[in-house]
């Protein structure tokens, strides 16, 4: 948690592969390696660790929609998530829409995502990203999930909920000297809300994964296992993952 977090970068498999990304960011004087980081079956085929890039925006493949910046333990929550084409997905808390766009990429852009989240300016920053990787499948909703209606049921529910985010202390420091032992406590009381608030839009049969980028019990297992007795769900997946491989997610899958 004290070394800088790398670049990592996750290739668009709409538009090139992995192979051909590292040939073409290397022509550029880049160093591509990819990063693996997997539960099951569910594995990081399209993560990238780059080196000697600078700025992202300034480089052209990324402008061009080959690539996007996502931590590989990010990209790990949306391969457990394993969206198909032709479901209802719902990526609640989308923020800048991070994992929005590779639930897309998942699903070949042929599944109707809507993207939900109380920040418009966020919002519009994935709706910037979707445009740039050329996935229309995505519709934003600026909507409070704890009073809002949505066009479900839903098949597939994503929720990245905001937590005390201390698995990316590597990224953001400052937050050491922020947070206070009582902030876990008053953040894990969000989680349980947004939890029960989109279940009730999950279709019978349907699957949701939820994570979140910090390693305190009370924010990720304890939410799952509340869930899974308070909705009769099973969970079928439950993981971690740490530096350096990745920052520190917590991440489920449960099943109705």
């Amino acid at each position: 948690f004290c070394e800088p977090a790398p670049l990592v970068a996750r290739a668009n498999r709409l538009r090139t592969s992995r192979a051909a990304l590292v040939e073409h960011l290397a022509a550029a004087g880049v160093t591509a390696t990819p990063v693996e980081v997997a539960v099951g079956a569910a594995h990081t085929d399209m993560a990238l660790r780059l080196d000697g890039l600078g700025d992202p925006a300034r480089s052209p493949s990324f402008a061009a929609g080959l690539w996007t910046v996502q931590d590989s333990g990010a990209q790990l929550v949306a391969q457990v998530a394993a969206p198909r084409a032709g479901q209802r997905i719902l990526d609640a808390c989308a923020g800048v829409g991070g994992k929005t766009p590779h639930l897309a990429e998942l699903a070949d852009d042929a599944a109707p995502i809507d993207a939900a989240d109380q920040n418009a300016t966020k919002l519009g920053l994935c709706g910037e990203t979707a445009s740039r990787l050329g996935l229309p499948s995505i519709r934003r909703h600026a909507v409070d999930l704890l009073g809002a209606e949505l066009p479900g049921p839903y098949d597939l529910i994503v929720l990245d909920a905001p937590c005390t985010g201390l698995g990316v202390l590597r990224r953001h420091p400052d937050a050491k000297w922020r947070l206070k032992r009582e902030d876990v406590a008053r953040m894990a009381a969000l989680p349980t809300q947004l939890l029960d608030a989109v279940v009730k839009r999950l279709a019978p049969g349907g699957a949701l994964v939820y994570s979140v980028c910090t390693f305190t019990r009370a924010e990720g297992p304890e939410q799952v296992a509340a869930l899974a007795q308070r909705t009769g769900m099973r969970v079928v997946v439950e993981h971690r993952t740490w530096p350096p491989d990745a920052d520190a997610f917590y991440l489920a899958r449960l099943e109705r």
